[in-house]
């Protein structure tokens, strides 16, 4: 699991993700610091700020969990690198340090942090990495399309997503590309919810998590579709 960390004004640095937990501030992540010589606590919410773009600290942009151990019973979603049990990551965070190396634990935390870089443009071209775009997007809620333009020749629509929790969404729909927009003048513009699914060679991405695909070209709200998808992260 690798996150961008916001550190404000658009700047930002990225990390492996060695923990997530819960405690009674809301859930938190274990991370490099900006440095990379040691971990830090960071909740992904401050719930002194009432500013949902201001708020929000840590995104997820690989969920992978491969060499994960979780908890048990209800709180499966919480864990981190088998490695690092959640103890020994708190009391490293608490020193303020990592082992100097040779360590085979420090060494272990930087393969991690090393195995998935940031690319500059994620690519949707399958079910995989449809849902990858779910965690990354939060689902659009409370974005809206601020930009959509229509490339003359090509076809490519190109769309930008302002509203999210401290960054906004830059997609091109490429290959046999379709929208359609509401007038955000006759309804409201965020979207609440939505579906983002590859299926059938296609991504689809429409405001509404009860839309159907097989009506597709009957639904009257916002809606995209084509063979593939480009979007790229910008931090604000």
């Amino acid at each position: 699991m690798h996150a961008i960390i916001r550190l404000g004004q658009g700047k930002f640095y990225t990390s492996a993700v060695f923990g997530k937990y819960h405690d009674e501030n809301g859930d938190y992540y274990i991370v490099y610091d900006q440095t990379k010589t040691k971990l830090v606590k960071i909740h992904s919410v401050d719930t002194n700020l009432l500013d949902r773009s201001l708020a929000s600290r840590i995104i997820i942009f690989d969920d992978s969990d491969i060499g994960w151990k979780f908890e048990m019973g209800s709180n499966r979603k919480y864990g981190g690198l088998s490695f690092l049990p959640k103890n020994e990551a708190l009391n490293l965070v608490k020193s303020g340090k990592m082992p100097g190396l040779p360590s085979t634990l420090a060494t272990e935390c930087q393969l991690a942090d090393n195995a998935t870089a940031l690319p500059k443009w994620f690519t949707v071209a399958s079910e995989r990495e449809a849902e990858r775009l779910k965690i990354i997007s939060d689902g659009f809620k409370d974005a809206f399309v601020s930009e959509c333009q229509k490339h003359t020749k090509t076809g490519d629509i190109r769309v930008l997503f302002e509203g999210l929790p401290g960054y906004q969404l830059e997609l091109i729909f490429t290959g046999d590309a379709y929208c359609h927009l509401h007038d955000p003048e006759q309804d409201q513009p965020w979207w609440y919810d939505s579906l983002i699914e590859y299926k059938n060679g296609y991504i689809y991405l429409i405001d509404s998590a009860e839309a159907s695909i097989s009506q597709f070209f009957n639904w009257s709200t916002d809606c995209f579709r084509a063979q593939k998808l480009f979007y790229r992260i910008h931090i604000l």
